[in-house]
């Protein structure tokens, strides 16, 4: 460096100003359209799972049942008598499942949805056992 005074131009540095914030404050009028869209976005979600819910159109109408041998199809629907007419999404098939283990014949029990309104009942029987004593 030469040790020649060099005039300081003050456009590129400032010191003493600090920077202004921009856009990053919204008006308050920005704030009430931004809580009014939440509001009306959480309702209409609020609606949509309402109606879902509700629909007959998600009812369970039939239930379909396979693997049956031994246990009438009569008697497996008695067992899970109350299951048509329910919303299918909100069905608890683990606990109709549950009840379906209850039954003698039964050994193992597979339970799905079938959209729109199907429920297909595959079981599995237990084999019969017998000891018997011919003579002493």
């Amino acid at each position: 460096m030469s040790g020649l005074p060099v005039q300081e131009d003050k456009r590129f540095r400032r010191a003493r100003v600090t920077p202004a914030r921009r856009g990053s404050r919204l008006s308050r009028a920005a704030w009430v359209r931004h809580a009014a869209a939440a509001l009306v976005a959480a309702f209409a979600v609020y609606e949509l799972a309402h109606l879902v819910l509700t629909t007959n159109a998600l009812a369970v109408r039939r239930v379909s049942v396979d693997g049956n041998v031994r246990m009438s199809r009569g008697e497996i629907l008695g067992v899970l008598d109350g299951l048509q007419g329910r919303n299918i999404l909100t069905v608890d098939l683990e606990a109709w499942r549950g009840r379906l283990l209850e039954a003698p014949w039964i050994a193992d029990a597979t339970i799905r949805r079938i959209f729109p309104g199907t429920i297909r009942v595959v079981v599995q029987e237990r084999e019969p056992i017998g000891i018997g004593r011919i003579g002493d």
